[in-house]
């Protein structure tokens, strides 16, 4: 049993941490990558960096109005791209560790950003995080990472102040939400239920069989556990060398299953590799001329469940398409006999299944 136990657990990879790739054209006199790295830590903690698992690819180019920025935040669940332009590359890089550090944790990010210039132009960035300017052009500001003093200069004051309020007091209408993540729970978890048919190709009952499943399934970043119920339909046999004498077979079974999930970046495609542990009842009812005596009997069904599947959904979609291929090892093989002594059908130990079905996104 502890091998069964075993096969269930999922060993699921930590986060690596904040990947930031920073390319500002020669005289640009941008901050290098460390110190943007710095500023994004400076608003969060070294902690929080080094828990995301966000790719942010950054670059800055020189255009008539000044300079330039794309940037890239990417990880499993999608992308987003945004792009400003402002005359100083020093405010694009305080803009860009702002876009970082919301892009990892909203609230943190907003009660530590400071106060900064509006970029000039705004027109291609699809998701816009705006705080209007000092008033003063002796107005201090601190910087993140060092906690010095930056003066604003005086072509850059748009309007006067407001008060920022603390964190936990910002309406959470106020935090930007990425587009392709608004559905998913606050705390990253997925509930599905997945409706499938498939085939038993080996003789786990006397023929190749029908199956049929339907379950629940609860899904985290790089894991999911499924509680599922399978059926398989009447199949009908004959004893060997005896074909006035037959039976006919069914299996039902609740199953627990425990998947580790390698996805590609920023591809709507995931490989869930699974163990799961079947318990059940296979039943048998004898038929045919040769028996004066139909008789009908169950037997226990336990066994395991070991494949991989490959899963497509869209990224902004609820419904995906499942496709899987299992090996199935029987712990007990359920066997049926005739009063008489004749043997009609034996499990056998290792079985296999190909299947396919649709999954709904719960939440």
């Amino acid at each position: 049993m502890s091998v069964v136990l075993a096969l269930v657990l999922v060993v699921v990879a930590p986060a690596e941490g904040l990947r930031l790739v920073w390319d500002a054209a020669p005289g640009a006199s941008c901050p290098d990558q460390a110190a943007l790295r710095g500023r994004v830590a400076a608003m969060l903690g070294p902690g929080a960096i080094e828990r995301t698992d966000l790719t942010a690819t950054a670059s800055v180019r020189a255009v008539a109005a000044g300079w330039r920025l794309e940037l890239e935040l990417a990880r499993a669940a999608g992308s987003e791209r945004r792009t400003l332009t402002d005359r100083d590359c020093a405010a694009l890089a305080d803009a860009a560790a702002l876009m970082i550090a919301v892009a990892i944790d909203p609230l943190a990010a907003l009660a530590e950003a400071p106060v900064g210039p509006v970029p000039q132009d705004r027109a291609a960035d699809p998701v816009e995080v705006v705080v209007p300017p000092p008033p003063d052009p002796r107005l201090e500001l601190p910087v993140p990472g060092d906690r010095g003093v930056v003066p604003v200069p005086e072509d850059r004051l748009l309007g006067a102040v407001p008060e920022v309020e603390p964190a936990e007091a910002l309406p959470r209408a106020d935090v930007p939400v990425p587009k392709d993540r608004r559905e998913v729970s606050p705390r990253g978890l997925q509930l599905g239920l997945r409706a499938g048919a498939g085939v038993g190709f080996t003789r786990i009952l006397p023929r190749p069989h029908a199956t049929l499943e339907l379950g629940l399934s609860l899904a985290g970043r790089g894991w999911r556990v499924e509680l599922n119920g399978g059926f398989a339909p009447p199949v009908r046999a004959t004893a060997s060398g005896e074909p006035a004498i037959g039976g006919v077979f069914r299996l039902g079974f609740g199953e627990l299953r425990g998947c580790g999930v390698p996805a590609l970046l920023r591809a709507p495609i995931v490989f869930p590799l699974c163990a799961g542990l079947q318990v059940g009842a296979m039943y048998g009812r004898g038929e045919g001329s040769g028996l004066k005596e139909k008789l009908a009997a169950r037997s226990l069904w336990l066994a395991t469940r070991l494949g991989g599947a490959l899963r497509w959904r869209p990224r902004d979609g609820r419904v995906g398409l499942w496709l899987g291929l299992d090996a199935i090892v029987a712990i007990t093989r359920p066997s049926f006999e005739t009063a008489g002594g004749v043997a009609v059908h034996a499990a056998a130990r290792v079985g296999g299944q190909a299947s396919v079905g649709l999954e709904l996104r719960l939440r």
